[in-house]
């Protein structure tokens, strides 16, 4: 394979979820008790950039989560917990879940429960947030992430027909060029 240039990355708008828990960050559409009970939560999307995901299995069951390292808590949408982890009893939680864009509440969290995840020869009990969120993502967050250490070689690894479309779009270039 030909060297390549490298030169400075471009900023990007590639996906990304976010949750802080950290109260300097905190913004509310309206009263919150204690502000270190949200969980800000955003996403931000680029075309042509797929997300990196990942597969652990919950109670016995796999699960593609989309890999975000900047969330700080596990979250799974409400259809996803209905459909795979209905059997999870879920806690009352007093979180609630905080859009830092637009500074509105995004959802509403349905509660928290414990699950025990497989992630290649790992095994631990982690706790799971549920919320009520549409068109997004199952995220580990940091507190799965400082338990599981994740395959990142594998994370990252491109499909064949990722490297083919790669191939095609630099031989255009080159042509052009």
């Amino acid at each position: 394979m030909a060297k390549v240039c490298r030169s400075k990355p471009k900023s990007s708008n590639r996906p990304t979820n976010f949750v802080d828990t950290d109260t300097d960050n905190y913004t509310s559409a309206g009263p919150v008790e204690d502000p270190q009970d949200s969980v800000g939560l955003y996403k931000v999307t680029s075309k042509g950039r797929n997300p990196f995901n990942v597969t652990v299995t919950i109670d016995g069951k796999p699960l593609q989560m989309e890999v975000d390292t900047g969330a700080s808590m596990t979250i799974i949408p409400e259809e996803v917990y209905q459909w795979q982890f209905g059997h999870v009893p879920l806690q009352s939680t007093s979180l609630l879940l905080v859009n830092l864009l637009r500074g509105k509440v995004d959802g509403d969290v349905m509660g928290e429960g414990s699950v025990t995840v497989q992630y290649c020869q790992q095994k631990a009990s982690l706790p799971l947030i549920v919320a009520k969120v549409k068109g997004q993502p199952p995220v580990p967050g940091k507190n799965w992430l400082e338990v599981l250490i994740l395959d990142w070689n594998s994370i990252f690894k491109m499909s064949s027909s990722q490297i083919q479309n790669a191939n095609s779009v630099l031989d255009k270039i080159l042509r052009e060029h």
